[in-house]
């Protein structure tokens, strides 16, 4: 007998600590690490968000919540960095005025000490003035945004200090005690809280965000003939992240090649910052990290010949200086000619409405002449006339009053310095009928 009763006492002592440290953990909340961008280099911006896990609160008191920024080689130390809280950010009752305490209010306040992140949250006295957290929706406690002193590109490794029992606390406000089992708290009302407790089996969990990678998405991106050998290069972004700005490079694709995918990309075009003597181009300036992309364009590159076809390659560069491809455009460059003339009436009665082309522009003249090579009118004098399609009237001259006839319109296009182009001509015949 004496040794049955040892044996219960053996085995409920076992059993005891066992069920004391097999008790459920109740996760009263998650605060959460989002939205990491590098806005610039030497910007980093994050948001800090806390979601209600549990039916055991429903109103925040407190919190401080303890990061690290870096790898262990390229830290952020209170020496090189500062942190600041963006104003109006967060969706609790914040007080506006720094360094204030209320008695209805939040007050957030950042600091950097030594190398790590501390954000301090400080609220009101009373429960009826503490903000209510919905369940599992979440709430901004703020955005943040750490910034390099001098300049230099921030980490984007960002996540907590452990442990956590140590770097971070959250509380809670609970308007009146309760001894119903399980929520079982000896605290009289307005007190704050602690949410990580291992005498109620509570806690909190703390998570990050991974950073983006680089990354631009492009919504187009096209290369366009704008006359005299000159290329307008255009494309515009939907999403920018870690993007310091744009380069454009030039190759050709080999005479009677339809493959753009041997093209090499040899010739530097342009850069945000410059490069082979030529000078930044501050509109191809990145957006940083941004979710809305912007239109950009380039005007122009000059080609050194006609008749090739040049095709353009976009890339951008990250805050961390590697290069990444986005797209490529072809175009061909014209000849400086006229390409087609035509009139519209022909026969004509009293006037004839003439339309043309030209590949590129020109010196344009156009006379009228007829059958015994008289000049009977001029239409053009010699002028620059840009690409593309235009039209001119031919009305017949009064002294011609014969009843039928014959006339040529004929038009002289001259290069625009280029030397390397002949003179093009075109020769419309149109006939009179009365």
């Amino acid at each position: 007998m004496f040794i049955k009763i040892n044996i219960l006492i053996i085995i409920s002592i076992i059993i005891f600590p066992i069920s004391i440290f097999t008790q459920n953990i109740d996760t009263l909340a998650i605060v959460r690490i989002e939205n990491i961008l590098l806005v610039q280099p030497d910007t980093l911006q994050f948001d800090i968000r806390i979601y209600r896990n549990s039916d055991r609160w429903s109103k925040l008191a407190n919190g401080t919540f303890q990061l690290t920024i870096g790898d262990g080689t390229t830290s952020v130390y209170e020496e090189n960095a500062k942190i600041e809280y963006i104003s109006g950010s967060s969706q609790l009752r914040v007080y506006p005025i720094t360094g204030q305490l209320t008695k209805d209010s939040y007050f957030i306040s950042p600091s950097i000490i030594r190398d790590r992140v501390s954000i301090s949250v400080l609220g009101p006295e009373l429960f009826q003035d503490a903000n209510f957290i919905p369940k599992d929706t979440g709430l901004l406690i703020g955005t943040f945004q750490v910034i390099e002193k001098s300049g230099n590109t921030l980490p984007l490794n960002i996540n907590w200090l452990y442990p956590q029992f140590y770097y971070q606390a959250c509380a809670y406000k609970l308007e009146n005690d309760s001894i119903v089992p399980p929520f079982i708290t000896w605290n009289l009302a307005n007190d704050n809280i602690e949410m990580e407790d291992i005498h109620r089996t509570t806690t909190v969990r703390y998570e990050a965000d991974i950073a983006p990678d680089p990354y631009v998405k492009l919504k187009y991106f096209y290369a366009r003939y704008e006359g005299q050998r000159k290329v307008g290069l255009y494309w515009e972004t939907e999403t920018e992240f870690l993007n310091r700005g744009f380069i454009l490079r030039r190759g050709y694709l080999p005479f009677g090649s339809r493959d753009t995918a041997g093209v090499e990309f040899k010739d530097f075009v342009a850069s945000y910052e410059g490069g082979e003597g030529k000078p930044p181009v501050p509109e191809m300036i990145g957006l940083g990290s941004s979710r809305l992309g912007k239109p950009y364009s380039y005007k122009h590159d000059t080609v050194p010949f006609r008749g090739e076809t040049y095709c353009y390659a976009l890339y951008y560069k990250d805050f961390y200086g590697a290069e990444h491809y986005l797209a490529s455009s072809c175009v061909k460059i014209p000849n400086s000619v006229i390409v087609y003339a035509q009139a519209n009436p022909n026969p004509m009665t009293t006037s004839t409405t003439i339309e043309y082309q030209l590949d590129d522009d020109v010196l344009l003249e156009c006379n009228v002449y007829d059958l015994l090579g008289r000049k009977v009118k001029n239409l053009i004098d010699l002028q620059e006339i840009k690409l593309g399609k235009h039209e001119i009237v031919f009305e017949t001259p009064r002294e011609h009053l014969a009843s039928q006839s014959m006339y040529e319109v004929i038009f002289i296009a001259h290069p625009i310095d280029d030397p390397a182009v002949d003179i093009s001509k075109a020769v419309v015949k149109v006939q009179l009928i009365r």
